[in-house]
Order: structure tokens, then sequence, then C-alpha cells
């Protein structure tokens, strides 16, 4: 007897689902067995990394092998990864994750392990997350403070936990210049950060003036730093020359000296004294005229930018030298 198209149609739908409910839990169990292996692979490639002090390239293969099978050995090795890369904050959320689990009572060796482990370790790193606290003067109105760009929440002076490292606190105010601070903010400590918002400078019909650039008023210009160090050069030049002058004083009082102790037959060490005493005395009047002309220069350049309202002047300066004196002449 020949079945009716119906019929047929039926039976071929009820064996298909039938095949179905045993090729489809087939398949799905042998995906699930890939991604398992190569998530083994993957956390002892990344768990290597970390351990051989390559946390930064460890991480990531931490990261893929947790996305394809979860394992409370994994979480470990992450939240250890990124306290190694100083991401401190994100590897406290990872070992709280991992020891808030509940692990079911036929929990592997491992797993356990791993979670006792991470409460060990979350105690650690907890003493380890730095803290900045942000303290802004004044407090306007309109006050806006961010920390890294991101508005801080609450209120300030409150301890604010961030990672290692610099970070950039910025604060803003109607009619206050804008004011930005960086600041270093090492391990385990809590530091202070004080913000000063300057106001801005009101012009005669009370609008806020256009904020200008850094000036040089603060500190000495080029041309003050380069005459105090003319003088100091010229000062020291001077304290030379007189210094070899004196010597050749010495040296021709003791020919004097030994010319009367001796007389002729000292003649050869005699002319040998007044040698060095000639030659010592030439080099001190070189030392002195050239300190005292560089000591010149350095007081010139000190005048003339004493004093920045004054229109500029011409100057001149000369040394003075005689068989007994040095001095200095000159216009101003």
């Amino acid at each position: 007897m020949r079945l009716s198209k119906a019929i047929t149609r039926g039976l071929i739908l009820s064996v298909g689902v039938w095949v179905a409910s045993f090729v489809a839990p087939s398949s799905a169990r042998a995906g699930e067995k890939e991604d398992k292996e190569r998530a083994r692979t993957l956390f002892i490639q990344g768990a290597e990394a970390v351990e051989a002090g390559r946390a930064e390239g460890g991480l990531p293969l931490l990261l893929e092998a947790e996305s394809l099978f979860h394992a409370p050995t994994h979480l470990l090795y992450i939240a250890r990864a990124q306290a190694a890369t100083g991401k401190l904050l994100e590897a406290r959320q990872t070992y709280k994750r991992l020891t808030a689990e509940k692990l079911p009572a036929k929990a592997s060796r491992p797993f356990l392990e791993a979670q006792a482990t991470g409460k060990t370790e979350l105690a650690a790193l907890e003493a380890r997350i730095p803290r900045v606290v942000v303290e802004v003067e004044p407090e306007a109105a309109g006050l806006q403070v961010t920390l890294d760009s991101a508005a801080l929440p609450r209120a300030l002076g409150e301890p604010v936990e961030v990672d290692p490292g610099d970070h950039t606190v910025a604060a803003k105010a109607p009619g206050y210049l804008d004011a930005k601070v960086t600041v270093a903010a090492p391990e385990g400590r809590e530091t202070v950060v004080h913000v000063v918002l300057s106001p801005i400078a009101k012009s005669g019909g009370g609008r806020p003036d256009t904020p200008e650039g850094p000036t040089t008023d603060g500190g000495p210009s080029g041309l003050r730093i380069a005459s105090i160090a003319l003088m100091a050069v010229g000062g020291a030049g001077l304290a030379a020359g007189g210094a070899m002058g004196i010597v050749s004083l010495l040296k021709t009082s003791d020919a004097d000296d030994r010319f009367e102790t001796c007389g002729l037959p000292c003649k050869g060490e005699i002319e040998s004294l007044d040698q060095e005493a000639a030659t010592l005395g030439t080099a001190s009047i070189i030392g002195l005229s050239a300190g005292a002309a560089v000591l010149a220069t350095g007081i010139v350049l000190f005048v003339l930018d004493g004093d920045d309202a004054a229109p500029p002047q011409s100057g001149s300066a000369h040394m003075l030298v005689g068989p007994s004196f040095i001095g200095l002449g000159g216009t101003f």
C-alpha cells in the first residue's frame, strides 16, 4: 500500500528531528572540546610568560583563554599579569571575581588552590594601590575638576584610588585661568595635589582680557645671566693676575736678598730669579688687563639690563693701566 504524500512528508520530518537530536549535541561537544584544548594551550603559554617576567605579552593570551573556557586558574594569572603591568585597579577586580566565585563541591584541587591564593594576593595588592587627594584653591563657583579627563564625582579633598604612574589634574572655573597639574603617584602612597586657580585680569571696562603667554618677569633675563657670568670670570682673572704679581714681587725680593748675601758668585741664580720675576710680572699684567676687561663688560651688560623701563643707552668702558695702578673708566 502506498503512503500519502502528507504522511511521507511527516515521516521525513520526524526522522530529521530524531537524527538532529543526536548530531547537534555531538557537534557542540566537539566544538567545546576544541575550545577547551585551545584555552589550555593559551593558558600554558600565558602563564609561562608571566612567570618569566613577560606579563605584558602573557596577558592577552590569558584573556583569550578565559574567553574560550572559564577557569579560576585563568583568573589568578590574569590578575597577576594585570598587577605586574601596573593595572592594579583591574587586577583587584579580577581577584575579587576569583575569590567571590562559588566553586562546586567537587571542584578540582587546582581550582581550590587558585581561589585560596587569590585571597592572599588580593590583600597584598590592596596595600600597593596609590591614592591621590586633589585640593583646589579657591573653591570658586562653577568649579570643574577632572583627573585624567574623568570628572571627579566625589568632594575634593577625598582620596581617589589610581594606578601607579603619572596623572593629570585639570581645574577650571568662570573668571579664572584654566589650571593643569601632572603628578606622579607611586605605589602604596597617598599624594596630595594642590591646584591654584589664578583670576583672569580685567580691563578698565570690566571685561576679561585674553590670557597672555608666559613672561620672563619672574626670573633673570639671558643678558643679566651673561653679565653675572662675565663679572665672575673677570673677577677670577683679576685674582689670578694679582696673585702672579705678588709672586713676581717675591721673586724680585729673593733676587735682591741673594745678591746682598752672595754677590757675583751667585750671578746665575740671581739672573734666574730676575727672569722668573719678569715672566710672572708680564703674566700678571696680562691677567689683570684681561680680567678687568671682562669684568667691565659684565658690569656694562648688568647696568644696561638693570632697568627695563629705561630707554636704551649707549656706553663704553676702557682699562686704565699704569706703573703702579690699574682701574676702569668709561661712560654710561
